[in-house]
């Protein structure tokens, strides 16, 4: 992270917010304006944009790129859901993934996104990579925008302890028209359109040195499509360090919600419309339904619902098309007036296990063809000298001689519960 970007430098002026979060709300500024659905941050680093931007609706793809894959693995975390990303999920789908690789190569996988951010990275760029960049951006890669940020170099006079660049690995810094040079050159080969601003504002007076960054943000054409540089198919050079889908609210046609109300009403009120008194077929009148809140909320016209039926595999019409009509299965519990408590010689109490509880309980305990719901009361029939016959039998064989004591006034003591 570049050294201008804390709060303060020692004798320089104050940033409130710091500048990159300034950066960062630029970009995601214009995502928001452009709706961009795809996103790609080059560069990416410790990942503190990805971060800003998987709160963003529109965004559905994001991803960040950089060459140190061990500061990848390090900050892969930023691209996990929160748990209250499951308790409060988006309104859209989104997927987020670090990949490791150099920007000075195209990857075909990342043709055609709707922005790229390259966030203070082309000052850390040799020359080499740097003149391949424009190339791999503009002419491959050709997303809607791109947004490119770099160190203002006239800005730096107000940095008294500044030796020379701001950041150690910093191969040049750029004057204003330095970079606005750069970047016209650029436009105009690639057929982008480009504009210029800045953030982290100066103290008063000092405007005419402009911002602490600069930006360049570049629009491409409508007809840029037809100059696309040929990319070898299959060149995928990037490497994948994680990706993340994240939860979402599937969002469902007003049919799919009325059908899934319908079939579940449909199962609900086929007993009370049946055909006949103990027939398997019913016929619902559709008005029937709008009783129901979860589908009089969704429509109160009948013709909707007549389509909404027409186009589900599991419902039917009847032949006037003013109910549906239901069969119930062979298979399917039967209603109570049907079997009236008794099913093939079987009378069925409440939890639905009857006459064979024995089977189903597989009370082993109990003698064969016996039924033994009093067996309670034929041991309260024993007399109290045979249950102390057998207490006694039983200490007598389970007790040991040693273990016998008197009760003395410790344990009367320890027995009583005292309450303080």
């Amino acid at each position: 992270m570049d050294e201008e970007d804390s709060q303060t430098r020692k004798g320089g002026p104050t940033f409130e917010p710091p500048v990159y979060r300034q950066r960062y709300d630029f970009v995601e500024n214009i995502v928001c304006e452009f709706g961009a659905k795809k996103v790609i941050d080059f560069g990416c680093s410790e990942g503190k944009l990805i971060s800003q931007l998987k709160r963003v609706d529109c965004v559905e793809e994001l991803v960040g790129i950089d060459i140190d894959h061990e500061t990848l693995e390090f900050n892969k975390r930023r691209t996990r859901p929160f748990s209250a990303d499951y308790l409060d999920p988006r309104s859209k789908p989104l997927t987020v993934s670090l990949f490791q690789g150099s920007i000075a190569e195209c990857d075909e996988r990342f043709v055609n996104f709707d922005v790229i951010a390259c966030v203070e990275i082309i000052e850390h760029l040799h020359p080499p990579i740097l003149n391949a960049m424009p190339g791999v951006i503009f002419g491959c890669l050709q997303p809607k925008v791109v947004v490119v940020t770099t160190p203002n170099c006239e800005f730096n006079v107000l940095f008294p302890d500044l030796k020379r660049f701001r950041h150690y690995d910093h191969k040049f810094e750029w004057t204003r028209a330095e970079f606005q040079s750069w970047s016209l050159m650029v436009s105009s080969k690639y057929g982008y359109s480009v504009t210029f601003s800045g953030v982290g504002e100066g103290p008063s007076g000092t405007e005419q040195l402009g911002h602490c960054s600069q930006i360049a943000v570049f629009v491409k054409n409508q007809d840029q499509n037809e100059n696309r540089h040929e990319i070898p198919q299959g060149q995928t050079p990037y490497d994948k360090v994680i990706s993340c889908v994240h939860p979402y609210k599937k969002e469902r046609s007003l049919e799919e919600l009325l059908t899934e109300e319908l079939e579940y009403y449909t199962l609900f009120l086929a007993d009370d419309y049946k055909t006949e008194e103990h027939s398997r077929c019913s016929e619902i009148p559709l008005e029937s339904f709008f009783q129901f809140p979860r589908v009089s909320k969704l429509t109160n016209d009948i013709e909707v619902l007549r389509s909404v039926i027409q186009a589900s595999p599991k419902l039917e019409l009847n032949d006037t098309q003013t109910a549906v009509k239901y069969t119930r299965a062979e298979n399917e519990w039967p209603s109570d007036d049907e079997d009236d408590g008794e099913h093939n010689g079987t009378k069925w109490d409440s939890e639905g296990v009857g006459n064979n509880y024995i089977q189903y309980y597989k009370l082993d305990c109990l003698p064969a063809g016996d039924e033994c719901w009093d067996i309670e009361m034929e041991g309260e029939q024993e007399d109290k000298g045979s249950e102390q016959d057998n207490w006694t039998s039983w200490r007598g064989t389970n007790v040991p001689d040693d273990c016998e004591h008197e009760r003395t006034e410790e344990d009367t003591f320890a027995d009583r519960d005292y309450t303080w």
